[in-house]
Protein backbone atom coordinates (compact mmCIF):
# COMPACT_ATOMS: atom_id res chain seq x y z
CA UNK A 1 0.00 0.00 0.00
CA UNK A 2 2.84 2.39 0.83
CA UNK A 3 4.27 1.83 -2.64
CA UNK A 4 0.95 2.61 -4.33
CA UNK A 5 0.44 5.76 -2.26
CA UNK A 6 3.98 6.86 -3.12
CA UNK A 7 3.25 6.44 -6.83
CA UNK A 8 0.19 8.66 -6.56
CA UNK A 9 2.02 11.36 -4.62
CA UNK A 10 5.23 11.20 -6.67
CA UNK A 11 4.35 14.15 -8.98
CA UNK A 12 3.80 16.51 -6.04
CA UNK A 13 5.75 15.13 -3.06
CA UNK A 14 9.09 13.56 -2.18
CA UNK A 15 9.46 11.03 0.66
CA UNK A 16 11.96 12.40 3.18
CA UNK A 17 11.49 10.07 6.14
CA UNK A 18 10.01 6.68 6.90
CA UNK A 19 9.34 5.61 10.48
CA UNK A 20 7.65 2.36 11.51
CA UNK A 21 5.72 2.65 14.76
CA UNK A 22 4.10 -0.03 16.90
CA UNK A 23 1.70 -0.44 19.81
CA UNK A 24 3.45 -1.03 23.13
CA UNK A 25 1.74 -2.91 25.95
CA UNK A 26 -1.43 -1.13 27.12
CA UNK A 27 -0.92 2.01 25.05
CA UNK A 28 2.35 2.96 26.73
CA UNK A 29 5.19 4.99 25.30
CA UNK A 30 8.62 3.42 25.06
CA UNK A 31 9.44 5.26 28.31
CA UNK A 32 6.99 2.95 30.09
CA UNK A 33 4.14 5.37 30.85
CA UNK A 34 0.63 5.26 29.36
CA UNK A 35 0.30 7.70 26.46
CA UNK A 36 -2.92 9.59 25.73
CA UNK A 37 -4.60 9.11 29.10
CA UNK A 38 -6.52 12.40 28.77
CA UNK A 39 -7.81 11.63 25.27
CA UNK A 40 -11.45 12.72 24.78
CA UNK A 41 -13.90 9.85 24.31
CA UNK A 42 -17.15 9.20 22.41
CA UNK A 43 -18.89 12.36 21.16
CA UNK A 44 -16.16 14.59 22.59
CA UNK A 45 -13.69 13.23 20.04
CA UNK A 46 -15.53 14.95 17.20
CA UNK A 47 -15.87 18.17 19.19
CA UNK A 48 -12.15 18.45 19.94
CA UNK A 49 -10.81 16.76 16.80
CA UNK A 50 -12.93 18.19 13.96
CA UNK A 51 -13.15 21.77 12.76
CA UNK A 52 -16.53 23.33 13.52
CA UNK A 53 -18.50 26.50 12.83
CA UNK A 54 -15.62 28.73 13.94
CA UNK A 55 -13.90 27.93 10.62
CA UNK A 56 -16.83 27.08 8.30
CA UNK A 57 -14.78 26.85 5.10
CA UNK A 58 -12.97 23.83 6.53
CA UNK A 59 -15.76 22.42 8.69
CA UNK A 60 -15.45 18.67 9.17
CA UNK A 61 -11.72 18.61 8.48
CA UNK A 62 -9.00 18.55 11.08
CA UNK A 63 -5.63 20.07 11.87
CA UNK A 64 -2.98 17.36 12.17
CA UNK A 65 0.25 18.09 14.02
CA UNK A 66 3.13 15.60 14.13
CA UNK A 67 6.51 15.59 15.88
CA UNK A 68 9.29 13.04 15.99
CA UNK A 69 10.78 12.81 19.48
CA UNK A 70 14.00 10.91 20.21
CA UNK A 71 14.29 9.71 23.81
CA UNK A 72 17.46 9.33 25.85
CA UNK A 73 16.36 6.01 27.31
CA UNK A 74 19.62 5.41 29.15
CA UNK A 75 19.38 8.68 31.06
CA UNK A 76 15.67 8.27 31.79
CA UNK A 77 15.97 4.67 32.95
CA UNK A 78 18.82 5.71 35.25
CA UNK A 79 16.31 7.72 37.31
CA UNK A 80 14.67 5.99 40.30
CA UNK A 81 11.01 5.17 39.64
CA UNK A 82 9.72 7.96 41.89
CA UNK A 83 11.76 10.49 39.91
CA UNK A 84 10.51 9.10 36.60
CA UNK A 85 6.98 9.52 37.88
CA UNK A 86 7.67 13.14 38.81
CA UNK A 87 8.85 13.80 35.24
CA UNK A 88 5.42 12.74 33.99
CA UNK A 89 3.35 13.79 36.99
CA UNK A 90 1.69 10.38 36.96
CA UNK A 91 2.24 7.05 38.71
CA UNK A 92 3.61 4.53 36.22
CA UNK A 93 1.76 1.37 37.18
CA UNK A 94 -1.67 2.80 37.98
CA UNK A 95 -1.53 5.68 35.44
CA UNK A 96 -3.14 7.92 38.08
CA UNK A 97 -2.22 11.61 38.00
CA UNK A 98 -0.43 12.93 41.06
CA UNK A 99 -2.31 15.32 43.38
CA UNK A 100 -1.51 19.01 42.83
CA UNK A 101 0.43 19.17 46.07
CA UNK A 102 2.72 16.34 44.94
CA UNK A 103 2.92 16.84 41.16
CA UNK A 104 5.87 19.07 40.18
CA UNK A 105 5.02 22.31 38.35
CA UNK A 106 7.41 21.32 35.55
CA UNK A 107 6.02 17.81 35.07
CA UNK A 108 4.72 16.81 31.66
CA UNK A 109 1.09 16.48 32.74
CA UNK A 110 1.16 19.86 34.47
CA UNK A 111 2.34 21.71 31.35
CA UNK A 112 0.90 19.69 28.44
CA UNK A 113 -2.62 19.93 29.87
CA UNK A 114 -3.81 23.42 28.89
CA UNK A 115 -7.37 23.10 30.20
CA UNK A 116 -10.50 21.01 29.85
CA UNK A 117 -11.75 23.27 27.04
CA UNK A 118 -8.59 22.78 24.99
CA UNK A 119 -7.88 19.16 24.11
CA UNK A 120 -6.45 17.19 21.19
CA UNK A 121 -6.94 13.64 19.95
CA UNK A 122 -3.60 11.90 20.43
CA UNK A 123 -2.65 8.91 18.29
CA UNK A 124 1.01 8.66 19.28
CA UNK A 125 3.18 5.76 18.19
CA UNK A 126 6.40 4.53 19.80
CA UNK A 127 9.20 3.47 17.47
CA UNK A 128 12.68 2.04 17.76
CA UNK A 129 15.68 1.16 15.64
CA UNK A 130 18.38 -0.85 17.40
CA UNK A 131 20.96 -0.37 14.62
CA UNK A 132 20.85 3.41 14.88
CA UNK A 133 19.88 3.51 18.58
CA UNK A 134 16.91 5.72 17.74
CA UNK A 135 14.14 5.19 20.28
CA UNK A 136 11.28 7.59 20.51
CA UNK A 137 7.70 8.66 20.12
CA UNK A 138 5.95 9.96 17.04
CA UNK A 139 3.57 12.54 18.47
CA UNK A 140 0.38 12.64 16.37
CA UNK A 141 -2.44 14.99 17.33
CA UNK A 142 -5.71 15.96 15.65
CA UNK A 143 -7.38 19.21 16.72
CA UNK A 144 -10.27 21.47 15.80
CA UNK A 145 -7.95 24.48 16.10
CA UNK A 146 -4.18 24.84 16.07
CA UNK A 147 -4.43 27.25 19.02
CA UNK A 148 -4.60 24.24 21.34
CA UNK A 149 -1.35 22.72 20.07
CA UNK A 150 0.29 26.13 20.03
CA UNK A 151 -0.45 26.64 23.73
CA UNK A 152 0.79 23.14 24.56
CA UNK A 153 4.07 23.75 22.73
CA UNK A 154 4.64 27.12 24.38
CA UNK A 155 3.97 25.65 27.81
CA UNK A 156 6.33 22.75 27.17
CA UNK A 157 9.23 24.51 25.42
CA UNK A 158 9.04 28.09 26.72
CA UNK A 159 7.51 27.27 30.08
CA UNK A 160 4.66 28.48 32.24
CA UNK A 161 5.87 30.77 33.61
CA UNK A 162 8.75 31.28 31.17
CA UNK A 163 11.67 29.10 32.17
CA UNK A 164 9.52 26.44 33.84
CA UNK A 165 9.76 24.14 30.83
CA UNK A 166 8.61 20.52 30.56
CA UNK A 167 11.01 18.26 32.48
CA UNK A 168 10.38 15.51 29.92
CA UNK A 169 12.37 17.56 27.40
CA UNK A 170 15.52 16.81 29.40
CA UNK A 171 15.15 13.27 28.06
CA UNK A 172 13.31 13.88 24.77
CA UNK A 173 14.42 15.86 21.72
CA UNK A 174 11.94 17.03 19.09
CA UNK A 175 13.60 16.48 15.72
CA UNK A 176 10.69 17.42 13.49
CA UNK A 177 7.46 19.38 13.66
CA UNK A 178 4.85 19.65 10.90
CA UNK A 179 1.30 20.96 10.65
CA UNK A 180 -1.15 19.52 8.11
CA UNK A 181 -4.77 20.09 7.19
CA UNK A 182 -6.83 16.91 6.82
CA UNK A 183 -9.76 17.52 4.44
CA UNK A 184 -13.05 15.64 4.40
CA UNK A 185 -13.86 13.18 1.61
CA UNK A 186 -16.28 15.76 0.19
CA UNK A 187 -13.49 18.34 0.11
CA UNK A 188 -11.18 15.89 -1.66
CA UNK A 189 -13.86 15.16 -4.27
CA UNK A 190 -14.36 18.88 -4.86
CA UNK A 191 -10.60 19.48 -5.06
CA UNK A 192 -10.15 16.68 -7.58
CA UNK A 193 -12.82 18.27 -9.77
CA UNK A 194 -11.42 21.77 -9.32
CA UNK A 195 -14.62 23.00 -7.68
CA UNK A 196 -13.47 23.51 -4.08
CA UNK A 197 -14.07 27.12 -3.04
CA UNK A 198 -13.69 29.13 0.13
CA UNK A 199 -17.10 30.66 0.76
CA UNK A 200 -16.34 32.49 3.95
CA UNK A 201 -14.59 35.64 5.04
CA UNK A 202 -12.37 35.64 8.09
CA UNK A 203 -13.63 37.64 11.05
CA UNK A 204 -10.15 39.17 11.36
CA UNK A 205 -9.97 41.66 8.52
CA UNK A 206 -6.90 43.63 7.60
CA UNK A 207 -6.62 47.31 8.43
CA UNK A 208 -6.98 48.30 4.79
CA UNK A 209 -10.34 46.55 4.44
CA UNK A 210 -11.93 47.56 7.73
CA UNK A 211 -13.84 50.47 6.25
CA UNK A 212 -14.56 48.90 2.88
CA UNK A 213 -17.91 47.28 3.51
CA UNK A 214 -18.46 46.58 -0.19
CA UNK A 215 -15.20 44.72 -0.66
CA UNK A 216 -15.54 41.20 -2.10
CA UNK A 217 -11.98 40.31 -1.23
CA UNK A 218 -11.82 37.13 0.83
CA UNK A 219 -9.37 36.96 3.69
CA UNK A 220 -8.26 33.51 4.79
CA UNK A 221 -6.86 33.40 8.30
CA UNK A 222 -3.57 31.55 8.75
CA UNK A 223 -3.61 29.47 11.96
CA UNK A 224 0.14 29.90 12.48
CA UNK A 225 0.58 33.35 10.94
CA UNK A 226 1.44 35.09 14.21
CA UNK A 227 3.45 32.29 15.84
CA UNK A 228 7.04 32.97 16.73
CA UNK A 229 9.50 30.14 16.14
CA UNK A 230 9.84 27.59 18.92
CA UNK A 231 12.93 26.12 17.25
CA UNK A 232 11.33 22.70 16.83
CA UNK A 233 12.52 20.76 13.80
CA UNK A 234 10.94 22.09 10.62
CA UNK A 235 8.89 24.57 12.68
CA UNK A 236 12.00 26.74 12.91
CA UNK A 237 11.42 30.09 11.22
Amino acid sequence: MALEISKILAPVADPVEEVHGFRYWDGRSILGFVDGTENPEQYERAFYGLIGEADPAYKGGSYLFVQKYIHDLKAFKALPLDQQEKVFGRYRESDVEMPDGVKPANSHSALANVGDDLKVIRDNMPFGNMSTNEMGTYFIAYASTFDTVNKMLKNMFVGSPAGNYDRLLDFSTAETGSLFFVPTLEMLDAMSQGSFEINTVSKDVTEGNKDNKDSNHQIISDPIQELSSLGIGSLKS
